[in-house]
């Protein structure tokens, strides 16, 4: 479900554990923005309007739960970073990073929509949320070369950060959220929410 993409693997842990019970945990965790609210591949709910999304800002604050050790316990905490580093789909957030920058990451794809966030551990390391939804005529690999200067020059200013202050980085100390649209019109324009 994580480091290679599976719908069933997402529904059968939705069956185990019960939306409400993930919506509470997602609540504890402050990752409001998240909003969960039926499993993958359901066309009738997804004909009612039943849709999953998420802002930046809540994958931002899960993620920086993991990050901080916060996300039930350090442990699980780290467990749970170690199996977003085995993310096999690295064509987002990895591409655009210096080759060997470790990134624990998630990405997830749908129609005409592509999101990949994670844990970028650069010199000061710093969690980047990418959202992007595009035209139907656009090439995914587009909206990678888009991002790519973005998320480099983040890995810049954390390198220039960390040598500024003598190394020795806190993650707490850097937090970041790019939020990229590359729609040429969308509906909702400023859409806080996005479907995962």
């Amino acid at each position: 479900m994580i480091t290679v993409s599976s719908n069933l693997a997402t529904n059968l842990l939705l069956e185990k554990l019960a939306v409400d019970d993930i919506r509470g945990t997602v609540h504890s965790l402050r990752a409001d923005g998240m909003n969960v609210l039926r499993g993958v591949e359901d066309d009738k709910a997804f004909k009612q309007g039943l849709n999953n999304t998420t802002t930046a800002r809540g994958l931002l604050q899960l993620l920086d739960s993991i990050a901080r050790g916060q996300a039930v316990d350090q442990e699980s905490s780290r467990q749970v970073s170690e199996i977003l580093e085995r993310q096999s789909f690295n064509d987002g957030i990895s591409a655009g990073l210096p080759a060997g920058t470790r990134v624990a990451h998630k990405t997830g794809e749908i129609t005409r929509i592509h999101h990949d966030a994670g844990i970028v551990f650069a010199p000061r390391p710093f969690v980047l949320v990418i959202l992007v939804c595009y035209t139907r005529w656009a090439v995914p690999t587009v909206k990678i070369t888009a991002i790519s200067h973005s998320i480099r020059e983040l890995h810049r200013i954390s390198v220039t950060l960390s040598e500024s202050q003598g190394g020795g980085s806190h993650y707490a100390e850097s937090v970041h959220i790019l939020e990229v649209n590359v729609v040429k019109y969308i509906r909702r324009r400023n859409a806080k929410r996005w479907p995962i």
